[in-house]
């Protein structure tokens, strides 16, 4: 096994949580696996390079899976106590809905020493609105901003996304208003979740503002912005809102998204408004000719020799 571990470090290949299957075979009682995989962890520490941090978290990850979170806990407390390998744990106590033992992890993390990151309150939080307690929500953002710790996209996203998808309009747009006012940019998922939920509330005033808003604010993801919003009023049946929105993309020099723009050419035609469709393919073809002069423009362009 060190010799097959020299060659993999030599190769640069990191292990799995699947390297160390044999480990319970061995392991017939507590004592015994705990003596097993502190051999384990002497070779890899030997052996180091790309083995040795990839395969502590491969017996983290492994140990999770088995359910033996205290073996896992007994791998961090023989290695390092780091937040990447206790988010280990407090990612698979969250997906086993054990919110109160990955709040656990958190404090005991803080007592000895080893400070809980915003990947490890993301966890959490994500478990919390899984699990229907986004009245915890805001104790738990508390917390993090009493230790430093500033939310990210992937935080404002969690509570975005899942006040979306039931249907919590006012949480939704909390959660929106905090992550403009702390200037996180959302990402397009999180802009993707906000408005579907405004739309699916029959918000379609807001949802339209928020893209002109947002698009002003940001100005890179306009095309997405209103291509998003095109998509969500064809989804929902409302064709004639998503032509209007796409000649109003033209207009302001916008692209909007290929696909989404051929679907709604074509359902125009299918709902008997073939001028529309004729209309909107003749706004659309300025992209071509820009295209074709910027080509022109390229090729008209001959190195100068000597």
């Amino acid at each position: 096994m060190f010799y097959l571990l020299e060659e993999f470090k030599a190769e640069k290949t990191c292990l799995t949580d699947k390297a160390f299957g044999f480990l319970t075979v061995f392991g017939s009682c507590k004592d015994s696996l705990m003596n097993s995989t502190k051999k384990v962890v002497d070779m890899l520490n030997e052996v180091g390079g790309s083995c040795c941090g990839s395969g502590v978290c491969g017996l983290i990850e492994m140990f999770c899976c088995l359910d033996l979170f205290e073996m896992a806990t007994f791998v961090i407390e023989i290695t390092e106590r780091t937040a990447s390998r206790y988010n280990i744990l407090i990612r698979k106590r969250c997906q086993a809905g054990q919110i109160e033992k990955a709040r656990a992890i958190i404090k005991e993390m803080s007592e000895f020493g080893c400070s809980p990151n915003t990947k490890s309150y993301n966890y959490l939080l994500g478990s919390l609105c899984k699990n229907d307690k986004l009245e915890y929500v805001r104790i738990v953002l508390e917390e993090m901003r009493n230790k430093g710790l500033n939310p990210d996209a992937i935080t404002f996203e969690t509570l975005v996304y899942h006040s979306s998808s039931r249907g919590q309009v006012e949480f939704a747009s909390e959660f929106m208003n905090l992550m403009v006012n702390v200037n996180v940019e959302p990402r397009s998922t999180t802009h993707a979740a906000f408005l579907k939920v405004l739309l699916e509330a029959g918000e379609r005033e807001k949802a339209y503002k928020y893209v002109i808003d947002m698009s002003a604010k940001y100005n890179h993801c306009g095309n997405t912005l209103y291509s998003l919003l095109v998509r969500l009023n064809q989804k929902k049946g409302d064709i004639m809102a998503a032509q209007n929105i796409l000649n109003e993309m033209i207009d302001k020099g916008l692209k909007p998204d290929f696909g989404i723009f051929i679907k709604i050419v074509k359902q125009l035609r299918k709902t008997r408004r073939k001028s529309l469709a004729r209309d909107l393919r003749m706004k659309y073809s300025v992209f071509y000719c820009s295209t074709k002069a910027n080509n022109s423009l390229s090729n008209s362009f001959v190195p100068c020799r000597g």
